[in-house]
């Protein structure tokens, strides 16, 4: 585990763990000229090393008062990833994804028995992975995977103390492909991909989108935020759509596999009983990396209007959205202020 915090220095160290992984191709294969596409399911544990931190602490400060090093226990998540394979040589490829989900800690926050891990509060969090792959084909359906990830838990500030931590891990793996051959894959290794209808682009989006979180520790309270937001697409991807010829010789069109966006975020506090809330107004920049009708979106924005001064000026935010229908599209970020997190958020969006 990687300290990206002073309050979670003492669970930083060496620690081992697993993933299990299962894909699907998106479309009717793949296509040389496009970045193939893929989807899947991920579960994946952690150690974090509990005997080693008591060894350490003991080394240092002997057997008493051992409840004072951080506990982590075990890890165990679930996510949905998506991602893109990209043929280097014929039998080498390369691949990149993004996963999120969602976490259970055998070991967290507790004032008196485990006061030290600051990192981790809840026993359900957030959990998030990039990860970047290079392939080596053994054959058509086995593969070696030698790469690695950046792995993130933390509860979006639904309670706190809630420093989360980052693992970075190298990988080794073995891939095993459950596809008998198909004319989609040439002799060389390389991908054929017959083109699929995507959905048509859209110009101007809004969404509203709310989310729920604690204030602070020493004020442990909770209020509800709603989003408002309005968004606009970048003009030039309007004339990137490509043409491609269907199996049945029917012209077909679909939007670039990436799509640049910008807009304006309202974030309004709602009032609780104990506390009045404020708003905030930022413009944000977001790029989406397309998958048929499951979207990656990456946001980087910046306050307008920001009456806390303990926040700072930008933000960052990931996300999934998946489209219902070509207006209606359903959404979800994680707002965060670099590596900090600060709450969810679930909505809906349309499209114009």
């Amino acid at each position: 585990m990687v300290s990206h915090s002073v309050n979670n220095a003492s669970m930083a160290g060496p620690v081992g763990g697993w993933q299990f992984q299962a894909d699907w191709r998106m479309g009717n294969g793949w296509e040389l000229q496009q970045k193939p596409r893929y989807i899947g399911l991920a579960l994946y544990g952690f150690d974090m090393g509990d005997d080693r931190r008591e060894k350490d602490y003991e080394a240092l400060h002997g057997a008493q008062n051992d409840g004072l090093y951080a506990r982590g226990g075990k890890v165990f998540a679930f996510a949905g990833a998506v991602g893109q394979q990209l043929s280097l040589l014929p039998k080498l490829d390369f691949r990149y994804q993004w996963a999120t989900g969602v976490s259970y800690h055998t070991a967290y926050y507790n004032a008196a028995n485990n006061p030290a891990n600051l990192a981790i509060s809840t026993r359900l969090n957030f959990a998030g992975q990039l990860r970047a792959d290079l392939l080596c084909k053994l054959s058509y359906n086995s593969s070696l995977l030698i790469g690695g990830s950046i792995s993130h838990f933390s509860n979006a500030n639904y309670r706190r103390p809630n420093v989360g931590y980052n693992i970075v891990h190298g990988n080794l793996a073995w891939q095993y492909r459950l596809a008998p051959p198909t004319h989609c894959e040439r002799k060389d290794g390389r991908f054929i991909q017959y083109p699929a209808l995507f959905n048509r682009l859209s110009r101007s989006q809004v969404a509203l989108r709310g989310g729920y979180r604690m204030f602070t520790l020493k004020e442990p309270y909770f209020f509800p935020i709603l989003i408002g937001e309005w968004n606009h697409r970048i003009s030039f991807y309007s004339s990137s759509v490509n043409k491609t010829e269907s199996l049945d010789n029917n012209a077909q069109q679909h939007p670039p596999l990436h799509e640049w966006r910008y807009g304006l975020n309202m974030f309004a506090e709602l009032p609780t009983a104990v506390n009045a809330r404020h708003a905030e107004l930022a413009a944000f920049a977001r790029h989406l990396f397309r998958m048929g009708r499951f979207d990656l979106l990456l946001d980087l924005g910046v306050y307008l209007h920001r009456p806390m001064d303990g926040k700072t000026q930008f933000y960052n935010c990931l996300g999934f959205q998946y489209r219902l229908t070509d207006r209606w599209i359903l959404q979800q970020r994680l707002k965060a202020h670099l590596n900090n997190a600060d709450y969810l958020e679930w909505g809906l969006n349309y499209s114009f």
